[in-house]
Parts: C-alpha cells; structure tokens; sequence
C-alpha cells in the first residue's frame, strides 16, 4: 500500500522528519502537477549514483553529512545546508554520516 502524501494546509514537523533515521526510508511527501517533496534517507556510505532530473531542484540538509557532486564541483553538505540545481544537471550524493535531506522537485509542465 502505498503511503499517503501530506495533505493540502497539513503542517510537517521538519525535525520529525529526522527522528529514528535508523529505521527511516526515504518517502515522497506530497506531489502534485508542479512539485514534488521527498525525504530522501541515506545511511552513511551509501550513495545515490550519479543522474539528472527534468526540473529543478533543491537540496536542504536536514541532519547528517553528505557529498554533493557535479561535473563542475563537489560540495559537503551539513545540517542546514542548502542547493540549488538547474533541470538535467548530472550529480550524485553520498553518505558521509546518515544523512537526512529534504529534496524539493519542479516538475515539468
């Protein structure tokens, strides 16, 4: 069964989102026709290979350590931390610690 995503007005708690990262998995949290919402879980040592998406994205770190890399640059991205990418820009991620990010995606038209 699939998850339910957040509803419309529906408040998150983004340190919620942190808690028990253990047993954590990543989840869309909401998605409609423009925009979709993802926490994206890494445990440390584990990666994302590279890719690219057709809209842009951003990346906000939301516990944790990772690595963010790029044709033109590789960035560490620690709590707090935030990124922007342009649609098809190649990058990947990789765990330093386990890792919390929140990953906010425009979908094309």
């Amino acid at each position: 069964m699939a998850t339910p995503h957040v509803g419309s007005g529906e408040v998150v708690s983004l340190p919620g989102l942190c808690s028990d990262v253990m047993h954590a998995t990543t989840q869309a949290l909401m998605k409609s026709r423009q925009l979709e919402i993802v926490r994206i879980v890494l445990h440390a040592g584990k990666n994302l290979p590279e890719h690219q998406v057709e809209g842009e994205l951003t990346l906000q770190c939301l516990k944790g350590l990772c690595v963010l890399a790029t044709p033109e640059r590789t960035v560490s991205l620690k709590e707090g931390d935030w990124v922007h990418l342009q649609a098809h820009e190649p990058h990947a991620l990789t765990a330093v610690t386990d890792t919390v990010m929140l990953l906010t995606l425009r979908l094309p038209d």
